[in-house]
């Protein structure tokens, strides 16, 4: 090295190590001058001693290409490829550096840079007038250890061991700037962070199996493990409910088909119960892992408790209100109030057993192999439940004879009972009728009576009145599609003896819609109060004011039937989307096995 005799005249020493400027070292300011202004940068030619009289290294190794390891400071770690360096020949300098990196050793390839190396030289002056020697941070501004870059401006963090995840860290990094040795005032910046935290993590995890290990069983397939999509194919939904426990169970014990933990699906699948096309997927994957085999065989602990409505309370909330559509607390809560129920030996399996019928729609032959009991059995056991029901539980909650008109006027609204109730507090009801789906019948004349004109579908007709909160006084019927709601008033108020006309008396309001239109003088006549929308009448093209104000009234009060109707249509809707998926599925069926004899004739 090219070095002065007279050291103190090199400018690269500070008397005083705490007034050395902040921008000597790492990442240049948007003040600083550029590079190019020989400020530690190594040019091709030699530069000008008037320019930068400190020393320069004539064997200073050559700047290396991008694509080989980086130049770093052997005290710091700072990249010095692109900066001013020095080889550490000085002996006064080696002596203080080599305290500093003990117990790492420096080589004839070691290089410092510029900072560290005038630090150490004026330390090494320090130490001559019988100083301590300071520590070996050499540079005002903070550097990552790792990367060399500057800290000033960027976020860092301090390399503690506070936590299991910070060791696994600090353990990377010291790896990583081997030989050097980590001090407890050393930081790195967040990039550097972020891939030791990765580093670490998948050090930690552990591994999977590779593909020759992976076990192939053709007669199960499984769903791909992932959670960014729904685990049915070509599903396209936003939605990612974790999949409950006992559907994983059942597609596996009853489809053989495996769904893994991570595995996501959407609202609409969950409630779908279209389980039969996970059966026909293009590109079954049939290979498992260990993961795989120890998740599926645990599930031999949890199929005994599928479907087991003598043990209701070891059934999962979810689960029960998945296929009777009841909680455990409400089931329980209607066993009890049915005592005959509770007296026969199997009561709770012939009440789940009627409310599984009634939520699904399924066939009476899979539900008794769900049930694991006969189909006799079953249809007997429907049955005792069904009679039940009928005889102690519905004539005790629905029915003119279970509510009295006062507790019906107490049931008033305010606005309802504002705009016709009046100060007497009239009793209120909310009369409509609503559409069911049903099946196609072989009966011709049941077929004929239940095909509506108008939805063009084969339905039924029940008929509610309802009190303007919601709460249902009785239900009629049900009547064929076919049947008006003119007509089924007019046969239910057109003679004195009838239960209707008995229970309610004159004043007594009704609100209704205008298909009740031909049923209105009837009553009238009979002294009720009757409200309706109002119609256009021949040559009008808008309702007048008073008329539209009369309109509104009334169905501003009337949407409450709406409502409830909408409640009684839940049930019938989840049994109407099954059959017409099942049917979609015959009929796919049907036309490949048309195309196959077309194939082969």
């Amino acid at each position: 090295m090219d070095l002065d005799a007279s050291l103190p005249d090199d400018p690269g020493i500070l008397s005083d190590p705490e007034s050395r400027s902040t921008d000597d070292h790492g990442s240049l300011s948007d003040n600083e001058p550029c590079p190019n202004a020989d400020h530690g940068l190594r040019m091709d030619s030699d530069p000008s001693p008037s320019v930068d009289p400190s020393p320069i290294l004539d064997n200073e190794p050559a700047i290396p290409q991008s694509h080989e390891e980086p130049m770093r400071c052997i005290n710091c770690g700072a990249d010095v490829t692109q900066r001013r360096r020095h080889n550490i020949e000085l002996i006064q300098v080696q002596t203080v550096i080599r305290q500093w990196i003990a117990p790492q050793l420096i080589d004839d390839s070691s290089v410092c840079c510029h900072s560290c190396w005038t630090v150490a030289l004026h330390q090494s002056r320090t130490n001559m007038s019988n100083e301590e020697p300071t520590t070996s941070t050499g540079h005002s501004r903070n550097v990552c250890v790792n990367c060399g870059c500057s800290l000033l401006r960027i976020r860092s963090h301090r390399l503690h061991t506070d936590t299991e995840r910070e060791s696994r860290i600090r353990n990377v990094i010291m790896e990583q700037i081997s030989p050097r040795q980590l001090r407890g005032s050393d930081q790195i910046c967040h990039p550097c962070w972020q891939r030791a935290d990765r580093a670490a993590t998948h050090a930690a995890e552990p591994q999977q199996a590779h593909d020759g290990t992976r076990i192939h069983l053709p007669l199960y397939s499984r769903a791909s493990d992932t959670q960014s999509h729904c685990f049915f194919p070509e599903c396209n939904s936003t939605q990612r409910l974790a999949v409950p426990i006992w559907l994983r169970v059942k597609l596996f014990s009853e489809y053989k088909f495996y769904v893994p933990q991570n595995c996501r699906i959407c609202v609409f699948h969950l409630h779908n119960d279209n389980w039969e096309v996970l059966s026909d997927i293009p590109q079954p994957i049939h290979s498992f892992n260990a993961d795989h085999i120890q998740d599926f065989a645990s599930f031999v602990n949890e199929r005994p408790l599928m479907l087991d409505f003598s043990e209701v309370e070891r059934m999962s909330d979810e689960l029960l209100h998945y296929w009777v559509g009841l909680t455990k607390a409400k089931f329980e809560q209607l066993y009890s109030e049915l005592p005959r129920l509770g007296a026969m030996r199997n009561g709770k399996l012939a009440l789940g057993a009627y409310l599984l019928k009634l939520r699904t729609g399924d066939s009476d032959k899979r539900i008794s192999t769900l049930l694991n009991i006969s189909r006799s059995k079953l249809m007997r056991l429907m049955g005792k439940a069904r009679n039940i029901l009928n005889e102690d539980f519905v004539s005790r909650y629905l029915g003119t004879d279970n509510i009295t008109r006062a507790e019906i006027s107490q049931r008033n609204l305010l606005i309802p009972n504002g705009l016709f109730g009046g100060v007497d507090r009239k009793p209120i009801v909310i009369i409509d009728g609503t559409y069911l789906f049903v099946q196609k019948s072989s009966n011709y004349m049941y077929q004929k009576d239940t095909y509506s004109l108008h939805k063009y579908r084969n339905l039924m007709k029940p008929f509610l009145i309802v009190c303007t909160d919601g709460y249902i006084v009785d239900v009629l019927g049900p009547y064929p599609a076919t049947t008006s709601d003119a007509t089924i008033m007019s046969n239910e108020f057109n003679d004195e003896t009838k239960p209707l006309r008995q229970y309610f008396q004159q004043g007594d309001v009704f609100i209704l819609d205008r298909g009740f239109r031909d049923s209105v003088p009837l009553l009238r006549n009979c002294n009720y109060s009757v409200h309706m929308p109002e119609s256009l009448q021949q040559g009008e093209t808008q309702l007048s004011t008073m008329a539209a104000n009369r309109s509104r009234s009334v169905t501003v009060c009337r949407w409450v039937v709406e409502a409830v109707n909408g409640e009684t249509k839940k049930i019938s809707d989840l049994i109407d989307n099954l059959i017409e998926e099942r049917r979609n599925m015959n009929l796919q069926s049907s036309e490949d096995a048309t195309q196959y004899r077309r194939l082969n004739r």
